[in-house]
């Protein structure tokens, strides 16, 4: 009689246990494994992960009401609720971090690179060696600047994605990706 009123409790136990990989989740590793340096992982990577929490944060919260009584047990699920669900929200919002520094880096270096190829442009050779140098900067500056625009849609691409999980960045950086 006892085994069948514990059934209840622990098919919800189980469908919480679904969910406790997210408190062994290393923030770091998986931050290392989507950014290592030069190789970030691709776009849909990211849109994946960040979803992967999102949605698990929503489960989670509708997985059972705060209080479920059974004959015999009254199982509290607010507080695993609440902890399995900031547990998500934090890797998820440290994962839309990460991708906001690729975001604010990848401009500072485009508008960086945007400069020194001003001033390339601009130097007044005083010599033919500087000639010749500066000529072909200019023949190769088209690559150049294919090169940068092609990132600068990556980076408009990743600012989507933000916008898509509603992720608050500085004005600044939006007026640095458009200034």
């Amino acid at each position: 009689m006892i085994e069948e009123n514990i059934v209840g409790p622990n098919e919800l136990l189980d469908k919480f246990k679904l969910y406790e990989y997210i408190l062994n989740v290393d923030k770091k590793a998986l931050i290392k494994e989507l950014f290592k340096g030069e190789q970030k992982a691709p776009l849909e990577k990211l849109r994946e992960s960040v979803t992967h929490y999102d949605k698990a944060y929503f489960e989670i919260m509708t997985l059972a009401n705060d209080v479920v009584e059974f004959p015999l047990f009254r199982v509290m699920t607010k507080d695993m609720k609440e902890g399995l669900g900031k547990a998500c929200l934090k890797i998820k919002q440290t994962l839309l971090e990460q991708i906001n520094n690729y975001c604010k880096d990848s401009v500072a270096q485009i508008y960086e690179s945007y400069e020194d190829m001003n001033k390339q442009i601009l130097f007044d050779p005083s010599n033919e060696r500087e000639l010749v140098q500066t000529r072909d900067f200019i023949k190769d500056a088209p690559n150049k600047v294919e090169k940068l625009s092609t990132l600068l849609h990556e980076v408009y691409k990743h600012y989507l994605l933000l916008e898509d999980f509603s992720f608050k960045y500085d004005d600044k950086e939006i007026e640095a990706f458009w200034g």
